[in-house]
């Protein structure tokens, strides 16, 4: 009887994901954002500053180095410290903008260096276009193999001027995340040698201000995968439900329909 069940409500989802794509009107969350690198350098360059806050003036630019294999997983980027100066991986304009809906999200990548014997200008800078800069330290250092960071996108994260300066407020972090013109992640963790830097796995994802789930095939979190769950699937994606975005691309339409039944035809997450 279940799996009967199983097998209209899944039609009917499917049908109605179509009607919604069709119609052109998704029923659309902000998206995260994802550099994996597997392609190519996607778009990120070097900066490279004068060593010494808030990092605004560059005095030269860079490109990176792109590897196809090697990652954490896959493609990533390199640079070889370029100067006696200090470097930054900066993000693409083109992503830049409105990120005030990530406030209370992360930011999270995978970094290794050669070396890691200074500590002075690690840090990772966000700024806006009045040029209000915050700051949040990359701690503990990378070493030369992959290490992965997340730093939540919220106030207690990030300092004024430098990694030990005064606490950013809730309304700093709008105000800079809402008009956002720069996200810098740095390099330079070598003193008096020339370190060899990968970035890879850069991701800005949303807060979580509905249902998180530790397995979307348990839907209704009751410690089970039955037709429960089916139900409380399709109740929430028939409503436009921020939880029905099981997939966590942003969308709520066939996708999680999808992802969800593959998921509960499986059993669950294991």
């Amino acid at each position: 009887m279940i799996r009967a069940r199983f097998h209209r409500l899944r039609s009917a989802a499917m049908f109605a994901a179509s009607l919604i794509f069709v119609a052109g009107h998704p029923l659309a969350a902000p998206a995260d954002i994802t550099w994996n690198f597997d392609n190519n350098e996607e778009g990120w360059i070097i900066t490279d500053h004068p060593c010494t806050s808030p990092y605004l003036y560059i005095a030269s630019v860079y490109g990176v180095e792109w590897l196809p294999t090697g990652g954490d997983p896959g493609g990533f980027i390199q640079r070889l410290d370029p100067s006696r100066n200090c470097f930054f991986f900066t993000a693409p304009q083109s992503a830049m903008g409105d990120w005030s809906q990530y406030i209370g999200g992360t930011l999270s990548f995978s970094m290794r260096s050669s070396h890691n014997n200074a500590n002075t200008d690690t840090v990772i800078v966000i700024s806006n276009v009045f040029g209000a800069t915050l700051f949040a330290a990359v701690d503990p250092l990378p070493v030369p193999t992959w290490r992965r960071y997340i730093i939540p996108l919220v106030a207690s994260s990030f300092r004024h001027n430098s990694a030990n300066g005064a606490p950013a407020s809730d309304w700093d972090m709008y105000n800079v995340l809402s008009t956002l013109t720069t996200l810098r992640i740095p390099g330079e963790f070598g003193s008096g040698t020339i370190e060899l830097v990968g970035l890879d796995s850069v991701s800005v994802t949303r807060a979580c201000d509905c249902a998180c789930f530790d397995c979307a095939a348990d839907f209704n979190q009751d410690g089970g995968v039955d037709g429960a769950d089916v139900e409380a699937f399709y109740d929430a994606w028939e409503a436009g439900a921020c939880d029905a975005d099981v997939n966590l691309d942003g969308g709520i339409d066939g996708g999680d329909v999808e992802f969800f039944f593959g998921l509960w035809e499986a059993g669950g997450c294991e």
